[in-house]
């Protein structure tokens, strides 16, 4: 009869062909089948419980097939919250009943096939991308107007000034133009009158207005001390450059207006003059938060009549009520104390407004100017959401033109990215909604556009544009688990203060996360990588980032693959817990019971545990030794040693411990042990085996009648008739 460290050793020295052997025995390979095919189909846990064959393969598994016959036990291990400290499977001392609880997520599985194009995390970004697209866009328009402002005073050609690529796309843009369809050989014909009016277009009336407006000679140059553009013209054009860009929102634009409203009431001196001109009339409006319903009429008889009429004017106006300019009627009655011209309009130059009163009247446009756009895009932001969304079922529908919303919907969401919807192709824009952005192949990722690549992640569309699962690189369970241990990793009795740091670096690898879309992206974010690190023990491992590309790129079912050939259950975790694919791709979120790593674990522990019975038929010390091989390197304390009864008898066997050891008081038990071994060591593969060998050739001591009947099956929860030995631990 071989010893138990042969019989051992038999099924060790090459564990992959053993296992390879074991796998494809017909049972073994009929179940493992059966299991993997119906799985996926489980949606309650009535389902689970109620297939035989699929419960007790998934008990034998975790090594709980003795408990076949405890369904309602069972029940409340696999519904338990294991977020709860005080749940039932995290009370219960044995381990394998939570890793079981764990392996198994029916809540998942109740989630219904998608039907709504963005999860409630992408819907947030992407209105909350539209509320800054305005802030983004203004500080990018205000540095070309800057720039426009102040390099058109060194242009002293036409060439030059074609030939700057920001004067002429400001300039373009002004008079509501595509500088890039724009051909600038024609439009230095007509800046040197080689192009007539007369014999041009209509639609050609623009650039001729543009002409005018500079001071070009027909050569192409200026006049000695003269500008290209009057500062006059320059205010001029950067403003309808700003409002042909809806940009009168932007701080700068608000400086450039209230620059001009200073200069021009300094010398108006007729309140006509003052309501006709459009830009002193809007901001007035935008300084006093008044609706379009306010004509430059209703403003003339409110500011030139007497103070006592000045009710019965807007009285007279029958203005209509404007939930969204509450009040305003009141505020457009204000304004008559801003002004001091005559009821005839008429005032001095100057004398039509104090200072004290302009000064007034700015600060209070400063206050409000904002207001029109804000409720602009809460507008946009209320009608994507409550009229538009419901719609969006496929790219189609979200590219479509409808007959009450135009094509809103899609133009909402390009600005959101700043993309300017009057020159995106829609087909460009369907290939990038169908496009998986994981993909360093795929279409969007191929036009190397941050604005797109932003686009395709903030949609759930498959290749044919019909809505699927999301891609998260981690799923929300997976966070939580990273969550905890990264927050184990510190110990016990933490103080106040590294808990709040803990909390605030937790949060930030969440949102942190939840942005990213690519490996590339993952790999590259330190914050993201050592925070997953520590969490799973590996932040001492000093690992490149092409290291922690060829981990996350592991196919954990095989067992050659590189985050396996590590032999230590610290990097599969780490890859299990994302969601990466062996092509670098990111898989879609998974919608059954039980995740693709964790139907992986179940495969393997059920191989290793059909091993282990199949060796304990002709050596229980083997199937010992192989159960101790499994389980000690996961075992962090000594009390989860205690607490399984097989590795107990493993370790007391080896130490020389008595069987009356069980009979002691927890705390003395667990010193004895704690003088004679350091768990840690179990995780270094070289002293395990030796721990192991020590074991077997003890057992084999111990064991030395073979008519005994092995107190083993009780361990393993098979029959058996001995009531000395290890019986004694039951």
């Amino acid at each position: 009869m071989l010893s138990t460290l042969l019989n051992y050793r038999t099924y060790t020295t090459n564990m992959t062909k053993t296992l390879d052997r074991i796998q494809q025995s017909t049972s073994v390979a009929g179940d493992t089948k059966y299991y993997k095919e119906t799985i996926g189909t489980i949606k309650t846990v009535d389902a689970f419980l109620d297939d035989r064959r699929l419960y007790t393969y998934a008990l034998k598994a975790y090594g709980l097939e003795d408990q076949a016959s405890s369904q309602g036990f069972i029940r409340k291990v696999i519904e338990s919250d294991l977020t709860d400290t005080a749940s039932f499977a995290n009370r219960l001392n044995d381990q394998r009943f939570r890793q079981f609880a764990q392996a198994f997520n029916f809540d998942a599985a109740t989630v219904e096939t998608p039907t709504e194009p963005q999860s409630a995390r992408q819907k947030q970004a992407l209105t909350e991308a539209y509320s800054e697209y305005r802030v983004r866009q203004g500080s990018t328009l205000a540095a070309k107007t800057t720039y426009f402002q102040s390099e058109i005073k060194s242009i002293t050609t036409v060439d030059a000034f074609l030939g700057n690529t920001v004067l002429f796309d400001v300039a373009m843009s002004s008079i509501g133009m595509d500088p890039a369809l724009t051909s600038k050989t024609y439009i230095r014909d007509i800046f040197l009158g080689k192009v007539s009016d007369d014999t041009s277009s209509v639609s050609d009336d623009k650039f001729f207005a543009l002409a005018d407006t500079f001071n070009f000679l027909a050569d192409g140059t200026l006049a000695q001390g003269t500008l290209a553009l009057d500062a006059a013209a320059v205010g001029d054009l950067v403003h309808r450059y700003n409002v042909r860009k809806d940009n009168l929102s932007s701080p700068q634009s608000a400086t450039h207006e209230s620059q001009y409203y200073a200069e021009r009431i300094a010398v108006t001196d007729d309140a006509f003059d003052l309501v006709m001109d459009p830009r002193l009339f809007d901001y007035i409006r935008k300084a006093y938060v008044l609706p379009d319903d306010v004509t430059p009429a209703l403003l003339y008889n409110v500011i030139t009549a007497a103070p006592a009429d000045v009710d019965d004017v807007i009285t007279a106006a029958e203005l209509p009520q404007n939930g969204k300019y509450p009040d305003y009627e009141v505020r457009l009655a204000e304004l008559r104390t801003a002004f001091d011209f005559a009821k005839d309009g008429s005032a001095k130059p100057g004398e039509g407004q104090t200072a004290t009163a302009r000064e007034a009247l700015i600060d209070r446009f400063y206050e409000n100017y904002t207001f029109d756009t804000d409720a602009k895009a809460a507008v946009a932001t209320s009608r994507f959401e409550d009229a538009l969304y419901d719609r969006i079922k496929s790219v189609s529908t979200l590219l479509a033109r409808y007959q009450d919303f135009d094509r809103d919907a899609i133009e909402y969401v390009l600005l959101a990215f700043d993309i300017d919807p009057a020159t995106a192709s829609l087909t460009k824009v369907r290939r990038v909604l169908q496009s998986d952005v994981s993909d360093p192949n795929s279409y969007v990722n191929k036009l190397g556009d941050p604005r797109y690549e932003k686009l395709a992640a903030a949609f759930n569309f498959d290749e044919n544009g019909k809505i699927r699962a999301e891609r998260v690189v981690q799923s929300a369970s997976n966070q939580t688990q990273t969550g905890t241990r990264y927050r184990e990793s510190f110990g016990k009795d933490l103080s106040t203060v590294k808990k709040e740091l803990i909390t605030t670096e937790t949060r930030a690898y969440l949102e942190a996360v939840a942005e990213i879309t690519t490996l590339d992206a993952f790999v590259e974010s330190p914050k993201v990588t050592q925070y997953a690190l520590t969490a799973y023990g590996l932040a001492d491992e000093d690992l490149s980032q092409d290291d922690l590309r060829k981990l996350l790129t592991s196919d954990l079912a095989d067992r050659e693959s590189y985050a396996n050939s590590f032999a230590d259950d610290r990097y599969t975790d780490f890859v299990a817990a994302f969601n990466f694919q062996p092509n670098g791709t990111v898989k879609l979120a998974d919608a059954g019971v039980q995740s693709g790593y964790d139907l992986l674990t179940t495969e393997s522990l059920f191989l290793l545990t059909t091993l282990e019975q199949q060796a304990g038929e002709t050596s229980e010390g083997a199937r010992l030794a192989l159960y101790f091989l499994r389980k000690a390197p996961e075992t962090k304390t000594t009390s989860g040693i205690l607490a399984d009864r097989a590795l107990l008898e493993v370790v007391r066997t080896t130490l020389g411990l008595p069987a009356s050891l069980s009979q002691l008081d927890l705390d003395k038990q667990i010193s004895i042990i704690e003088k004679r071994l350091d768990i840690a060591d179990f995780k270094d593969p070289k002293k395990l085996d030796k721990f192991i060998a020590r074991f077997a050739g003890l057992y084999d001591i111990a064991n030395a009648d073979p008519a005994t009947t092995s107190p083993v099956l009780g361990i393993f929860g098979n029959s058996g008739s001995s009531s000395g030995g290890l019986l004694a631990l039951l």
